[in-house]
Order: C-alpha cells, then sequence, then structure tokens
C-alpha cells in the first residue's frame, strides 16, 4: 500500500524512468486507463512489467497517479509541481525528456566561488596525507631528529595530516558553505548583480528558461525558509506579492541589455506571462496557444550551447588551480626546509 505523504529519495533515478514515463505519456494520450494500458504494456515489455503490478492496484483504487509516481520514487513533489500546469500527458512527457533537470556543467559555474575553492584545497589534501601515508610520516621525523626550524606552511601540512578524516571532509563542506552563501547573495536585493557579473549571458538564458518554467506551474512554489526571512527583513529580491516569473523576466530584460518592460497589473498572471513570452519572442503562439514544451526545449537547448561555451574554460581553471595547489602543498612543505638545512650548512662550510 502507498502511504500518502511519503516521498522516497529520488536522487539517484531508476536507469529506466525515461522509458515507463514515456509509456505512461502515450497511454494519456491515447485516452485508455491507466492501469489496464500498464497490463497490456507489461506483457510485452519486462522493464514496465516490473512497475505495473506495484502501480495498477493503488490506481484502480483512485490514488492520483502523480502521488503514486512520487511514493514509488520515480518522481520528486518538486518535479510533479513543476509541470502541473501541463495535462498529464504533456508534464509526464516533459518530465521524461528531462527539461525540468540541470544542465550538465551549470552548477560548476553558477556556484564558481564553491567551484574554485574545492579545485584549489581538495586535491592537495588529499596528495599530502596519501604521502604523509605512504612515507610514515617520514618527513615529519626526519625534521624533528634535526631540529629544524620548521616553516609555517610545513607546520600547517603536519598538523593536517594528524587529522586525515577531517583534512579529507572539510573541503567539501567548506565549499557548501560558500555556494549556499553564493545562492544567498542572489537573493538579496542590491548584492544578486555581484553573481549576475560572472558570465552573465549563462544567466541573462537561465533566467529565459526560468520564465519558461514557471508557465508549467499552476502555482508558484511555496517561498523557502531562507526566502522567507530575507523577505521579513526587506532584503529579498523578489517581491512575495508578485508572481516568481516577474523576477526571471526583469532580470532576463536587464542582461539581454534592455530596461525591463513596464507589466500591466490587474490582469491574470498567467495571461500576463503568455503576453510578455510572446512579445520576448519566448514563445510561439499560433491558433491552438503557446506551445510551452517547445518553447521550454528551445530555450534550454540555448542555455545549454551558453554553458558548453564556458564549461572547458572553467574546467581548464579547476584544474591549474588543481595542480598549482599540488605544487605549493607538495613541494614548499616536505622540501623547503631540505633547502633551508643544505643552504645553511653550505653557509658554514663557507664561513669555516
Amino acid at each position: 500500500m502507498l502511504r500518502p505523504g511519503v516521498v522516497p529519495n529520488a536522487v539517484l533515478r531508476h536507469p529506466h524512468r525515461s522509458e515507463l514515463l514515456s509509456a505512461l505519456a502515450m497511454a494519456a494520450d491515447a485516452g485508455e486507463p491507466l492501469p489496464e494500458a500498464l497490463l497490456r504494456l507489461a506483457t510485452s515489455d519486462s522493464i514496465i512489467a516490473a512497475w505495473a503490478h506495484r502501480m495498477v492496484v493503488p490506481l484502480r483504487e483512485g490514488a492520483d497517479l502523480w502521488q503514486v509516481l512520487i511514493a514509488l520514487g520515480l518522481v520528486t513533489t518538486r518535479e510533479a509541481h513543476g509541470v502541473s500546469a501541463l495535462s498529464t500527458a504533456d508534464g509526464l512527457r516533459a518530465l521524461a525528456d528531462g527539461l525540468l533537470d540541470p544542465v550538465p556543467g551549470e552548477r560548476r559555474i553558477r556556484y564558481l566561488p564553491a567551484t574554485c575553492f574545492l579545485a584549489a584545497v581538495w586535491p592537495a589534501m588529499l596528495v599530502v596525507i596519501i604521502i604523509s601515508v605512504t612515507t610514515d610520516n617520514h618527513f615529519e621525523r626526519t625534521y624533528r631528529e634535526l631540529q629544524l626550524s620548521l616553516p609555517a606552511i610545513t607546520e600547517f601540512v603536519i598538523n593536517v595530516t594528524r587529522h586525515p578524516l577531517l583534512a579529507i571532509a572539510a573541503p567539501p563542506v567548506i565549499a557548501l558553505a560558500l555556494a549556499w552563501l553564493w545562492s544567498l547573495l542572489a537573493r538579496i536585493n542590491g548584492t544578486q548583480w555581484i553573481t549576475l557579473g560572472f558570465f552573465p549571458s549563462i544567466h541573462r538564458e537561465r533566467a529565459a528558461l526560468s520564465l519558461l518554467w514557471s508557465t508549467l506551474q499552476r502555482t508558484d512554489p511555496a517561498p523557502s525558509t531562507v526566502d522567507w526571512a530575507l523577505g521579513a527583513l526587506g532584503l529579498s529580491s523578489h517581491r512575495h506579492q508578485r508572481p516568481a516569473w516577474v523576477q526571471h523576466y526583469q532580470q532576463w530584460r536587464r542582461l539581454s541589455g534592455n530596461a525591463p518592460a513596464r507589466i500591466p497589473s490587474g490582469d491574470d498572471p498567467a495571461q500576463q506571462c503568455a503576453r510578455v513570452c510572446a512579445q520576448a519572442g519566448l514563445v510561439d503562439i499560433d491558433d491552438r496557444g503557446p506551445d510551452w514544451l517547445a518553447a521550454v526545449h528551445r530555450q534550454r537547448h540555448a542555455y545549454a550551447l551558453q554553458v558548453a561555451r564556458f564549461v572547458p574554460l572553467v574546467d581548464g581553471l579547476m584544474v591549474a588551480q588543481a595542480m598549482a595547489s599540488i605544487g605549493i602543498f607538495t613541494v614548499f612543505p616536505f622540501f623547503l626546509p631540505l633547502v633551508r638545512f643544505g643552504c645553511g650548512c653550505c653557509s658554514n662550510a663557507v664561513g669555516w
């Protein structure tokens, strides 16, 4: 039995999720009852058969399809809400196509300070610990026996190697904290433009994509605790009395080099959003109305192209930082005392 309200962790998705959602979308398009459609498809598809028998009973009992998918861990609550304004078939198709998924590489660029910190620190810490373990702290014992005055960087590395688990775990934790602080700057009025100054073309295309995403939702998502607290303090860059798409639209207009258009008040928010998207050229409207899925597909492709432009640059920067930090944290701590000791011996020999 399905337990209402229980949402399993769906971070690790089932490898056949897209195939199952696509099959459900085709069944919903055909107007066939989903339990019967699942049983019919299960006779010829072993992948669907593995899930069909877990879904048929609750569906026949009147359970909502989205709640069934959430309870089985195939869809998250955020994803179900993200396509709530679409028909069941279109919503399933959108999730099967990954329209709400992050674009590969975007998080490395969006949270650049955290990316740079992790690349500059973590590989070096791993190499330092490996050297200390494989040499059984030979360098430290030698320096202590010679009674050398160690540089600060050597003392730091020695202290780090005494707590290897902490040294390995600390950089990712600090990087996550930096990413959270960076995202916090993007939510505060007056500081959000600091984050938008890095790769503005990416932020422009993402703002347009977020604007189109908002058209797929029946209602705005509830503000998070952080957003609520910033709003209560008057620091939030988003006015809670406005629909969320207004901020995305104004951000896109500014990053596109145009002054933000004045949005008429008093209209239905969904109609307003459709109008501004049409004026911006983000969606095509014909006799059947706006084709939101085609618009999201097109804008997601444009966003992915912008991300792909800068991913090699960021990856190259990460590699350069990692190599430089490994050199700094291995050459200087482990060999600088030997160089100083050798120089001291040569000076004494010359003086004698």
